[in-house]
């Protein structure tokens, strides 16, 4: 069909889905128990979020939101689908590895994180 026969109004954007943490160049996507029930939890939540999209009165908004959530949920099933859990406690004590707890000393000021993969890395949750 012509452009001349499209209505400007229908011409929507792409809406933006942020990407997820990049993982390192030929490396695994490592993840503890925990990280996995995190992935799987963030999917449940987004699985829901789409169920309610339907509730959305404005046509253009609906599409919108489902292309978003559907966008999210494909970049989310690759990472679930990539993922290796490592327990934490099958790892060496005395060896410093994925899932490990340290302890470091900077500026007078001992800090403790544990080693984790990239879906799971968070500062504030010291890892």
């Amino acid at each position: 069909m012509s452009r001349a026969f499209v209505k400007e109004d229908d011409q929507e954007e792409a809406p933006f889905i942020p990407p997820r943490a990049p993982l390192p160049a030929g490396e695994l996507n490592y993840v503890t128990p925990f990280g996995k029930q995190a992935l799987l939890d963030e999917k449940t939540a987004l699985e829901k979020d789409k169920s309610e999209v339907k509730l959305i009165e404005k046509e253009q908004d609906r599409r919108r939101n489902m292309a978003t959530i559907n966008g999210k949920l494909k970049l989310l099933e690759e990472r679930i689908n990539s993922a290796r859990i490592l327990d934490p406690k099958d790892q060496p004590k005395d060896e410093v590895r994925f899932g490990a707890k340290v302890k470091f000393k900077m500026n007078a000021r001992v800090q403790a994180f544990q080693i984790v993969g990239v879906d799971e890395a968070d500062v504030k949750k010291e890892k």
